[in-house]
């Protein structure tokens, strides 16, 4: 899905989680996430079409969110991106809450790290010879 057709806003976000499939388990880390879906960075992404469970540990959290059913829409080296099915209302409002917090944070275009440190994202540079 392109980011013209995209309905809620995403942030970029460093945030640890848990990924159940039916028959594996793993863990990765969000690198941009919506009330609706995320993107994921793993070592190796599900297949399309997947339906994972995923809890995600937000940071200064006692309590994961669980996703109760997240959709792989696309994967690529490393990387995929899920749409959430189901969430159960209280993990749903704790993920608006973090996701307002997000936005109202003056961080942001800043890399935000599980314990609440952030550093600016650097540029790749490219080397031409």
């Amino acid at each position: 899905m392109s980011w013209e057709h995209r309905t809620h806003r995403r942030v970029l976000t460093v945030v640890p989680v848990l990924i159940f499939g039916e028959l594996f388990h793993t863990k990765g880390e969000i690198v941009n996430l919506s009330r609706n879906g995320c993107v994921i960075a793993v070592a190796q992404a599900p297949e399309k079409g997947q339906e994972l469970h995923l809890l995600v540990q937000i940071p200064n959290r006692d309590t994961s969110i669980e996703i109760q059913v997240a959709m792989v829409k696309w994967n690529a080296l490393g990387l995929f991106g899920v749409e959430f099915v189901r969430v159960n209302t209280p993990h749903q409002i704790s993920l608006q809450h973090y996701l307002s917090m997000m936005d109202s944070c003056p961080l942001l275009g800043k890399l935000v790290h599980p314990d609440g440190s952030a550093e600016v994202a650097q540029p790749r540079r490219q080397v031409v010879a």
